[in-house]
Formats: C-alpha cells, structure tokens, sequence
C-alpha cells in the first residue's frame, strides 16, 4: 500500500501498526474537504491491507481537530449557491466532497481495531468519528463538542446518531441541542472516552494499548468489533439519510445566513428562528 501519497495527513506503519497523522497544525487541523478526501482514502486502504494489525489516529500539534472561526474548509465554488453562498450546494455534495455519513460508515468497516490519542480540541465531525472508534486515549486539555446548532444547522454528520447511543438521549440532548463542551474528565465519566493521561503521555499510552491489540488473537478481536458495531451501523442506515438532509435543509435559513455573517462581521449571532 503507498501511503506516502497524501498532503493534509502522514500515514507511517511500525511493528504492524498504522500510525495516522492529521498534519496540518496550523489550521487546527480542520476537518476540511481536503482533510476528508484524504481520510476516505485511507480508510478504503485499511479495509485491504492484511499487514496492518491495528491503527492510532492522533493529531499534530495543540489540537486533535477543530474549525477556527471564519476559516474556509469547503472547496469554493465558482457558482455557490445564491442562498447564503452555501459552499456545500450543487451537484458537488454528494460526489467528490461527499462525506458526512458515508465517513462514518467507512470507519465502521475498518476490520482492524482503531486506538485514538486526542489531545485539545476535538469539535464537530473529528468528535463524531473519534466517537466511533475503538479505544480513546483523551489528554487532560481535551475538549469535545458538538456546535452545529449554534451555527443554526442541524447535527447531521453523525452526532444526532453517536451522541445518543453512547450517552443516552437526555445527556446527548443537553449537549447536541446547546453546543454545549466536555472536558476530558467528563467525557471519561460519560463513557465517551477510555481514560484521560497527561499530554506528556498520550501518545505512548495509545502505542501500548495498540500494541496489544496488534499482538492478540486478531481474527477473534476483528470479529467482536464487527458484532459491536453492527449497532452503530444499524443506527446510522435507520437515520443517516434523515439527519443529512435536515442539516442541508437548515443550509438554506435565514438563521444559517446570520451565523455566517455574524463571523464575517466578527459578532454574536441574533438568531430569529426562521
């Protein structure tokens, strides 16, 4: 497999371990179209190479992944949409950019046992996928968050569905429908996370607990992660089509079209409702 093809992300295998990076610090490591074109691939490997025996997905620099104000992280179109300029508008959404929950659903099938290091912020969509993996190492900075509504949008790429399952409807509600975050500490007692460490030991922790995973009996712990995760699959085919168009849908409000010039005009959104 030729890893070394990719820009936004480093990939390097050791000891039958699939180390992925997400490397572009400076932008926080958003999880951008580029960012996205770039995982799928990734993962579509994955499914195919019988050489790697377990994964850590870690992120470079202060932050796992999270979106800085204002920063684009969809490809500009040279015709948006004339409705709030909508970057995800057009036959584009469903084909070279596509993602949301067909990201979910390629992480699902990944066969070998996946072990996340998250450190800082960890927001939106990077939260979503980080909670469908295996095993979460959190640091004791992690934040995580899930803030689609206070863009006046939907939750629709995977954390009206995730969210829920892990935590309950209520304690999901109260943090889905504020945008609420939660600390490392919480996200542990939640059940979000596996444990928290120091920065200072996160990556050694998930390369110790990949290692073990990689040196198990592998056909026996593939097998029990496919089982486990037939639940998440059975969630995602029941309500994926439903929360990704509502979350288009909400594209198209005046509300959406304030949040957006709230962060052109660097002010608090004034929300109406319509």
């Amino acid at each position: 497999m030729n890893y070394d093809k990719f820009e936004l992300i480093n990939v390097v295998v050791k000891e039958q371990i699939l180390i992925l990076t997400l490397n572009d610090p400076a932008n926080a490591n958003a999880m951008g179209w580029r960012h996205v074109k770039e995982l799928k691939e990734v993962f579509r490997m994955l499914q195919d190479d019988a050489s790697v025996r377990a994964v850590i997905w870690r992120g470079e620099g202060d932050d796992f992944s999270t979106v800085l104000p204002g920063a684009p992280i969809h490809k500009k179109l040279e015709n948006p949409h004339p409705l709030n300029g909508l970057e995800l508008a057009g036959e584009s959404i469903h084909q070279g950019i596509a993602y949301h929950m067909s990201m979910l659903k390629l992480l699902l099938d990944i066969p070998q046992p996946i072990v996340v290091a998250a450190q800082g912020r960890c927001t939106g969509m990077a939260a979503n996928l980080v909670l469908c993996c295996d095993i979460i190492f959190g640091s004791e900075d992690l934040i995580l968050n899930d803030q689609h509504v206070n863009k006046g949008m939907v939750t629709g790429d995977g954390g009206a569905v995730v969210w829920p399952l892990i935590i309950g409807p209520a304690k999901a509600k109260q943090y889905l429908l504020t945008g609420d975050s939660i600390t490392a500490h919480e996200a542990e007692r939640l059940g979000m996370i596996n444990k928290v460490v120091s920065r200072e030991e996160l990556d050694q922790a998930a390369w110790d607990f990949a290692k073990r995973l990689a040196t198990g009996a592998s056909m026996a712990i593939r097998f029990s992660k496919h089982v486990i995760n037939r639940m998440l699959e059975k969630e995602l085919a029941h309500s994926w089509e439903f929360s990704d168009a509502l979350q288009i849908l909400t594209c198209f409000t005046e509300d959406f079209g304030e949040y957006k010039s709230a962060v052109r005009e660097k002010r608090p959104p004034e929300f109406t409702g319509r």
